[in-house]
């Protein structure tokens, strides 16, 4: 989610007259064109812990009832911001992008 962030707050900088940043980092996330091929947010609860173990989630959390309760709903926010972001084309960003 954090490389779609960045992305836009770059364009939006550059539409508001800004400078763009010295340099974008963004990690663990597809280009902006590519839409995101994991859909979990509106999986059953059983089905996105299979998942976010198939991603390599701690077991530990996993295992913790209570934390997962409180996660649950926050991954699926946040999985659903990334899964159904429209990429708008425009101007490739001037700045450099450091991806991990």
């Amino acid at each position: 989610m954090g490389g779609i962030v960045g992305f836009e707050v770059v364009r939006l900088l550059r539409k508001r007259g800004h400078r763009e940043p010295v340099r974008l980092f963004a990690s663990a996330a597809y280009a902006p064109h590519i839409s995101d091929r994991l859909r979990i947010h509106a999986l059953p609860e059983d089905q996105l812990l299979m998942e976010l173990r198939r991603c390599n989630f701690s077991e530990e959390l996993l295992a913790a009832r209570e934390l997962i309760e409180m996660y649950i709903p926050v991954i699926r926010a946040d999985s659903a911001v990334t899964e159904n972001y429209q990429h708008l084309e425009g101007p490739p960003l001037e700045c450099p992008i450091s991806a991990f």
